[in-house]
């Protein structure tokens, strides 16, 4: 399995990643302003048994390509994975850095925030956990989850989530959560940390540590999580939930399992339809909103028959509806020249 050594700096946009031969190793750090290096402990780092592809065997038996159609490959062998754990992360910044957790999640701003989604009269809000609070507006700070690919010489998925309005560079705003590179991804290689992942966040929505493991069963003497179970995450009263999920089309459909944009069902949020002979009014490629028929789908049906089974759709109050493209990646327009002039083609996605 290949290991990273994985460096979030917040001065620049880079990523530095550090091959090694079997270990597994995350560290998480940035650099403020004034030159000061905080490091987010290894402690809060959370082991996890995975499946994933072996490099190593399959060079063996002359695979000339490992980034080549990786998922083609059939060795696989059991690994421990790395992640960090968003309620852990949530509270041991707001024990150990009390400034930046407020500056990072936007703490002094929550009220403001929620209030404005209320006048948009945003329908997510209708029947959503965080509500049932008293004081929910001014304690639940509105969370991103952001899947993104990059690394120069392979395929690197990695997770990252933070506070929506912050107003800081992404760079120091997104709290690493977990990567794996693509070239060794098995088909049920995330299945495992999504599982804790999910397990996490469900925790930081109820502000508190939890009391059971990810499997259900009551946490027992000897854990990590044993001593701290059923405290507050933090001891002003502050949680968290995901209100968007952010990404491109390409991130959705490979892995949230969304619709794919070649599809017959290229839109997750509406009915809009893609093949030979389907209805004119129902086509995604048809850009006049006059003759548009689409019907897009309220959040409650969304919670009601989920459109993807993905892991991030079975946190309380998430579902697809929560989905958001980032208007840099979603939003790509092709001109087709032509004799009358020139025809914009533009998916209802990105409409």
């Amino acid at each position: 399995m290949l290991g990273y050594t994985m460096k979030f700096r917040a001065d620049s946009a880079v990523l530095k990643s550090e091959k090694t031969d079997e270990a597994s190793v995350c560290e998480l750090s940035w650099e403020h302003e004034a030159k000061e290096r905080r490091n987010v402990g290894l402690d809060e780092a959370c082991k996890v048994k995975i499946r994933c592809l072996d490099n190593k065997a399959c060079l063996a038996k002359g695979e000339e390509s490992l980034g080549k159609e990786p998922e083609k490959l059939s060795l696989e062998k059991d690994e421990e994975a790395a992640i960090f754990l968003p309620h852990l992360v949530f509270a041991n910044l707001g024990a150990n850095y009390p400034d930046f957790f407020k500056k990072t999640f936007n703490c002094d701003n929550l009220g403001k925030f929620w209030k404005q989604v209320e006048r948009t009269g945003d329908e997510k809000l209708k029947g959503h956990p965080m509500t049932l609070e008293k004081d929910w507006r001014d304690k639940t700070v509105p969370l991103f989850c952001d899947g993104v690919e990059f690394q120069s010489r392979d395929t690197l998925l990695t997770y990252s989530f933070g506070a929506l309005g912050c107003g800081l560079s992404s760079l120091e705003a997104n709290l690493y959560l977990a990567s794996f590179p693509k070239s060794t991804t098995a088909a049920s290689t995330w299945e495992p940390m999504w599982k804790v992942l999910k397990w996490s966040f469900e925790s930081l929505g109820k502000g508190y540590h939890p009391e059971r493991d990810a499997d259900g069963k009551p946490l027992e003497k000897g854990s990590p999580f044993y001593e701290n179970r059923g405290k507050p995450l933090h001891p002003e009263g502050w949680k968290a939930y995901i209100w968007a999920i952010i990404g491109d089309h390409e991130f959705f459909a490979n892995h949230l399992k969304l619709g794919h944009w070649a599809s017959h069902h290229p839109c997750w949020e509406c009915d809009a339809e893609n093949w030979k002979g389907c209805c004119l009014e129902k086509h995604y490629k048809q850009i006049s909103l006059e003759k548009q028929t689409f019907r897009v789908w309220t959040p409650a049906e969304h919670r009601d028959e989920p459109v993807s089974n993905h892991a991030l759709f079975q946190l309380p109050g998430v579902s697809a509806a929560n989905v958001r493209g980032e208007s840099e990646m979603m939003c790509s327009m092709r001109f087709l020249s032509s004799r009358e002039g020139h025809k914009v083609d533009i998916s209802p996605r990105d409409r």
